[in-house]
C-alpha cells in the first residue's frame, strides 16, 4: 500500500531554474535539513511531491501525477512500483 508523508513538517528552501532555450521556469523545494528535493512545480502550477524512506530513497511521488510508490529489496534495488 502506498503511504504518503502527510503531516510531516520540513523546512523548505526554494530554488528556481530557468531554461533559456525553452523559457520554462520550474520551482524546486528542498528539505533544508537533508538537501533532498521534496517538490517540483512547473509553469502551469502543477506540483509533484516526493517523500523519502529512512534510507533516503524515493518512497512516493504524488501530486500532479498518479501516486507512485517504490519498494526496494534487501539489497536496496528498486523492486516494485505501486
Amino acid at each position: 500500500m502506498c503511504r504518503r508523508a502527510y503531516g510531516v513538517k520540513t523546512r523548505e528552501v526554494f530554488a528556481r531554474r530557468h531554461s533559456l532555450a525553452s523559457r520554462v521556469l520550474n520551482e524546486y523545494a528542498y528539505d533544508a535539513a537533508t538537501g533532498r528535493r521534496i517538490a517540483v512545480t512547473d509553469p502551469l502550477a502543477n506540483t509533484v511531491y516526493t517523500a523519502y524512506d529512512l534510507q533516503g530513497r524515493v518512497a512516493t511521488n504524488w501530486g500532479a501525477t498518479y501516486p507512485v510508490c517504490y519498494d526496494y529489496d534487501a539489497s536496496g534495488r528498486m523492486g516494485n512500483l505501486g
